[in-house]
């Protein structure tokens, strides 16, 4: 990740969220092979290409004290992929829960780097608040 810190380190911070938008040929240079050998061809179709840094000790509390956390709602885009680029070991926290109408809430608790989520603009979703640590993520979104 000594990369995307050095590129977050120019950027914006929003209390510990900050995010920019990359262009595919920069994507295909840091991943040193073109997108077509990383995703299926279905997934290809996307607009946008965002990066997501959160960190803990950024962040700002609720008035309670709690750290904030991403609440339910849904996409804009039509379809979301978004690509884990680090461990969950590495946060804690920061979890994507899933709200489905017939059942309990579906937390995804355990992501390792490249794990893949793909949801549409249908599926009401948020993320738990982050207690430490750094969560990255990146974000295909087709609108």
């Amino acid at each position: 990740m000594a990369y995307m810190d050095t590129v977050f380190s120019n950027l914006p911070d929003e209390k510990g969220d900050c995010q920019f938008v990359w262009n595919r040929l920069g994507l295909e240079d840091v991943l040193q092979r073109p997108l077509t050998e990383v995703l299926p061809p279905e997934e290809l179709g996307f607009a946008t290409i965002k990066v997501r840094r959160v960190t803990a000790d950024g962040l700002g509390a609720d008035p309670v004290g709690l750290p904030f956390g991403i609440d339910f709602h849904t996409d804009v885009s039509r379809r979301t992929v978004s690509i884990a680029l680090n461990d969950s070991t590495e946060y804690k926290g920061g979890h994507m829960v899933y709200l489905d109408d017939k059942a309990s809430p579906t937390v995804i608790d355990n992501r390792t780097s490249g794990d893949v989520l793909i949801h549409t603009n249908s599926i009401s979703h948020g993320v738990t608040p982050l207690a430490s640590g750094t969560r990255y993520h990146l974000f295909f979104l087709t609108e």
